[in-house]
């Protein structure tokens, strides 16, 4: 069976794009073949929402708690009949509620930070895509302990470069700790614009630093948003658009990366 690799998308930042970019990489990967797996940290469901479920009684938190088994909160596919979704890929998903909150707190308190890599292995996927909440408490830390690779998507604006910086001191500390063997597979910069001050000082700061940064950029596109209330991937919502480029060129770069990491190879700054 080919090796599963597990993605964590995270940033302590809110407001990045972590949903979009989560849920558009997978769709992404699946449309070359992929078997994709997504998993919503959360507690504001979101990416849950953008593929069309609410108010879900069962979720993630309460796999991570051994509430409930995988097969109780395991979402295959798409079940739900609108026709505004009859298009999504049909992409499987741990789902999120609000409700997950006491159940981040109860990680915390148990110290249980290796539940979800627990849940992962053995299953039958190629990537799995971990959407990570604004923080470094135990969800994000269970995500990066269950990823082989994570990427940080940052916006060109005041405090993001503070952010980013906070999560790779992070990351370095739990690895340290933990005895991890994750790797950072790119920022990804997300709705970056040249022409402002800080996305120019951003972009002078990450080319000093000695931290892989993806090629490809995600240009704004008002259809990024739009998609997502459809619950539809960029690709089936607005496919010869900007958007639908930009994610179909940072999956080819997603792969290429992850790829030489697996071949022990050292991945320069993309």
């Amino acid at each position: 069976m080919k090796k599963q690799i597990v993605v964590a998308v995270a940033n302590n930042k809110g407001g990045t794009g972590k949903t979009t970019i989560t849920l558009n990489l997978a769709a992404g990967l699946q449309r070359l073949g992929n078997k994709v797996l997504m998993v919503d940290l959360d507690a504001q469901a979101n990416l849950t929402s953008a593929v069309g479920f609410k108010n879900l009684k069962r979720h993630v938190g309460q796999l991570l708690i051994d509430e409930m088994e995988w097969d109780e909160v395991i979402l295959k596919g798409k079940v739900e009949s609108t026709d505004e979704a009859e298009s999504w890929p049909q992409l499987d998903l741990l789902p999120a509620a609000r409700t997950m909150v006491s159940h981040e707190s109860a990680l915390n308190a148990s110290g249980a930070m290796l539940e979800l890599r627990s849940h992962l292995e053995g299953k039958d996927y190629d990537y799995v895509l971990i959407d990570c909440p604004p923080s470094l408490a135990a969800f994000t830390t269970n995500a990066l302990a269950a990823a082989d690779y994570y990427l940080v998507p940052m916006q060109g604006e005041n405090f993001a470069y503070i952010g980013l910086d906070e999560m790779l001191k992070y990351v370095t500390k739990l690895k340290r700790n933990m005895r991890l063997d994750i790797k950072l597979a790119g920022i990804v910069k997300n709705k970056f614009n040249l022409t402002t001050t800080f996305a120019r000082q951003i972009e002078e700061a990450l080319a000093n630093q000695n931290v892989p940064v993806f090629k490809t950029a995600i240009r704004q596109f008002v259809g990024l948003m739009e998609c997502t209330v459809v619950h539809k991937s960029i690709f089936d919502y607005a496919p010869k658009s900007n958007g639908a480029a930009d994610f179909s060129a940072l999956v080819n770069e997603l792969i290429q990366a992850t790829q030489l990491q697996q071949e022990g190879t050292a991945v320069k700054p993309l």
